[in-house]
């Protein structure tokens, strides 16, 4: 570590020194020597008036190593916590030499005082609501309050099911009788049945508003040689319908078809 060597020569350059005030909130320490483990030689409260002779390169002090010696004491003080009003020289003689190298740090000094308390901090944020507690006893009952309006009409429910059959009623009276409906018949023209052959003859069909209820057939040639195959109602139910077949040795014959039908309605 350098420090410049002060005696005499620093009352001729009293003129030159600087005012300073400490910045540091819990005050600071004057120091035999330009480091924070040289003696402790007194203490300046925060804001105190300083008079500042020159400076010089010491131990660096949370990232400052400019220290100031004292005008009008023995002593040194960091810079770190002492502001200059004014231009402060080099400690050389004749106030303009180069500063010396950079010392060895030197050990941590003793903690100072703790200042004063600086005023109250702005209310932090609102905290986040606590967990609810429980729940209290429950209290009388009050008293019953008026009946609400109705509700909206629900929706209609599922048909139940079927009950049982009741009691059968007493008989009606017999009713007037229905209208008489006699069957009509209706019969075909004659139609070829010639001889070696098997084909299906139709009767006339039963007029609308009617049905068939039977039918048959007629030859011309009697006895015949036909052999009856069917005599049924047409698919539709709308007609009579034979099927006749006739060997190669019978004579050709005719045959009329009749249908027999029943109003309806």
């Amino acid at each position: 570590m350098v420090v410049a060597s002060c005696g005499p020569f620093w009352e001729a350059v009293a003129a030159n020194s600087a005012d300073g005030q400490v910045i540091s909130r819990s005050g600071e320490l004057v120091r035999a020597h330009p480091t924070t483990s040289s003696t402790k030689l007194g203490a300046y409260p925060t804001k105190a008036q300083v008079r500042i002779k020159c400076k010089v390169r010491g131990q660096n002090v949370n990232g400052n190593d400019i220290w100031y010696r004292l005008l009008n004491r023995e002593g040194w003080m960091s810079a770190r916590y002492v502001i200059n009003y004014h231009y402060v020289r080099w400690c050389a003689e004749g106030g303009g030499g180069t500063p010396g190298p950079k010392g060895d740090k030197g050990d941590p000094g003793e903690r100072g005082p703790a200042g004063p308390a600086g005023p109250a901090g702005s209310a932090g944020p609102k905290g986040d609501t606590g967990q609810t507690g429980p729940a209290g006893p429950t209290g009388p009952k009050g008293d019953t309050g008026p009946a609400g309006a109705a509700g909206p009409k629900g929706d209609t429910g599922d048909t139940g099911q079927t009950g049982p059959a009741g009691p059968t009623g007493p008989k009606g009276d017999t009713g007037p009788p229905g209208p008489t409906r006699d069957p009509i018949t209706l019969t075909s023209a004659n139609q070829s049945l010639p001889k070696d052959t098997s084909q299906s003859f139709n009767g006339p069909a039963c007029p609308t508003g009617s049905k068939v209820i039977g039918g048959g057939f007629y030859q011309s040639n009697t006895p015949s040689d036909a052999l009856l195959l069917s005599s049924n109602p047409d698919p539709a139910g709308n007609l009579w319908q034979v099927w006749l077949k006739t060997p190669p040795t019978a004579s050709d014959n005719t045959v009329k078809v009749y249908t027999i039908c029943l109003p309806v309605g």
